[in-house]
């Protein structure tokens, strides 16, 4: 599977990240990292996505944000 991911924008309590997945780069769906409760919701599912595929993308976020690896600028995230 093939993920495309980007850190949208950032407050004190939330990131939001836009990601895609497959054949779709276009980053079209968000997801909200909550600082203080240290997980992921999906605010809006990427077209081609579905829930299961999108919650498996969750545990990779959380190591680029432990790394301070998630930026602004489009990266590919390749999984399986």
């Amino acid at each position: 599977m093939r993920w495309y991911v980007k850190r949208l924008q950032e407050d004190e309590n939330r990131i939001f990240i836009a990601y895609s997945y497959e054949k779709n780069s276009l980053c079209d769906g968000v997801l909200e990292y909550s600082k203080n409760e240290r997980g992921i919701t999906i605010e809006k599912m990427s077209e081609g996505a579905d829930e299961f595929a999108t919650k498996w993308l969750f545990s990779h976020i959380h190591g680029l944000l432990r790394k301070n690896r998630l930026t602004e600028e489009k990266q590919c995230i390749c999984i399986g």
